[in-house]
């Protein structure tokens, strides 16, 4: 099985590459990550970023140009009829896509094409094809 993926995003910057080192979050560049288990927080040094981050589980889903698909993402599907942000959904167990009309549709089977993410590019929720 692969080893989930993360990326976090922290005070106006999405720091990518966050992989796992003994089942724990990992930078693969500069960036120093901690992560707590227990509690599902994680901690960016220096001091000056530990605040407002967060951290998002890649799904193991490719979309059709082969980028991978995190939990945050914005993405079309549907030939592009639609446009959803993608979670993770506790009831179902399973990353879903919400937008407020297809809330709870599965991502597993869809052809999807990533064009955002929540944090930089909210704007694309609000644009229908």
């Amino acid at each position: 099985m692969k080893s989930p993926t993360f990326r976090v995003w922290c005070n106006g910057f999405m720091y990518d590459n966050v992989g796992l080192v003994n089942g724990c979050p990992h930078p693969t560049k500069t960036n120093e990550i901690q992560f707590d288990t227990m509690s599902a927080t994680v901690t960016l040094l220096p001091a000056d970023i530990r605040n407002n981050n967060v951290l998002m589980m890649g799904t193991g889903i490719k979309d059709k140009n082969g980028k991978e698909i995190y939990e945050g993402d914005i993405v079309k599907w549907d030939e592009g009829a639609n446009i959803s942000q993608v979670v993770w959904w506790n009831e179902h167990g399973q990353f879903m896509l919400k937008d407020g009309v297809n809330d709870g549709v599965g991502i597993g089977t869809m052809s999807l094409e990533l064009i955002g993410n929540i944090y930089e590019n909210p704007e694309l929720l609000t644009e229908r094809k």
